[in-house]
């Protein structure tokens, strides 16, 4: 159980010849204005200069008061590289940030804390809206998530797993990444969590992470192909085999997204007209909340398994979903 105190928030990050992308995570860390944050790095023994970038933070972290641990080796791939970092995480909550990612806001940490702090309920994940960004970081469309429901999964709902906190001892119950999947073994834990386990979870309408576009799971088109296969193994592994409608409709809702646009327009001989619409500010107002280990927040006018309020609104025709 936690205490009223602050806890720690364990955040983990692969990265493999990352020294372009990964400044702006480690920048997004150190911007935190939460206090109480250890930062995980797991090298896959990059070839480029790396762990030299990450090194020349290290005083950063120390001058935060963040503690910072770097592992560099050879692993069976990402989810394996995961699963053995989980083990080494001091923090009561934990949660992942890719080298190619960073967070929206700097109150990111402080919003998750919060969340599991909710009195009302035993709290054991907290998750929350992504953004989709091309390499000038320019907005390109969201992932938004809504509150959890039974069979939500079936039907095309998971989580963004980048915004997707979960207590510790969780994992501790109920084990890590399965490494059967090479590409949705992360879909696969958050099904197993919430759909199978139906732990207790919190979303909170606010963008928690920047996604820079390219991920395994989106890098082809038969990448989504058989990252949708995955997903249906993943029911039936964890025996929820009832079919799961999403399988029948994903690869075809992939062809609406910016990075599917040409591949549409070719199967459709270019005499559709695909169109992309977003509206986006960038500058996202702060949070008015006060912490709960300075002032006790209270939760009287909040549902039990959503948090929201007024933000920026973003319209996309595309919406990111299983895979």
């Amino acid at each position: 159980m936690y205490s009223l105190s602050a806890p720690k928030i364990s955040i983990i990050t692969a990265a493999l010849n990352a020294a372009h992308t990964l400044p702006s995570t480690l920048d997004s860390v150190l911007a935190q204005d939460y206090a109480h944050i250890e930062h995980i790095i797991i090298d896959g023994k990059s070839s480029n200069n790396t762990l030299d970038l990450i090194e020349s933070y290290r005083h950063k972290y120390h001058t935060k008061g963040y503690e910072l641990h770097v592992f560099s080796q050879k692993d069976r791939g990402i989810y394996d590289a995961m699963n053995k970092r989980l083990q080494l995480a001091s923090g009561e909550i934990v949660g992942f940030l890719n080298a190619d990612d960073f967070f929206a806001q700097n109150n990111v940490a402080s919003l998750i804390a919060w969340g599991f702090a909710k009195p009302s309920n035993a709290i054991q994940i907290v998750y929350a809206d992504v953004i989709y960004v091309d390499k000038n970081l320019k907005p390109i469309r969201d992932f938004r998530a809504k509150p959890y429901t039974k069979d939500a999964f079936r039907f095309g709902f998971h989580p963004p797993h980048p915004s997707f906190y979960v207590k510790k001892d969780v994992y501790q119950t109920y084990g890590g990444f399965n490494l059967k999947y090479k590409i949705a073994s992360d879909y696969e834990i958050m099904l197993r969590f919430l759909e199978k386990h139906q732990l207790q979870s919190l979303y909170i309408q606010e963008y928690f992470v920047k996604m820079r576009i390219g991920s395994v799971s989106n890098a082809n088109f038969k990448n989504i192909i058989r990252a949708n296969l995955e997903c249906f193994a993943s029911f039936k592994d964890n025996n929820l085999a009832r079919f799961p409608i999403f399988i029948a409709l994903k690869p075809l809702s992939k062809l609406k997204s910016v990075r599917y646009k040409q591949i549409a327009k070719k199967l459709l001989g270019g005499a559709h007209k695909i169109t992309f619409v977003a509206s986006y500010k960038d500058a996202l107002p702060s949070l008015e909340y006060t912490p709960f280990w300075h002032t006790a927040p209270k939760f009287s006018n909040l549902s039990n398994t959503s948090y929201s309020r007024t933000i920026a609104q973003t319209t996309f025709e595309a919406r990111k979903q299983c895979a």
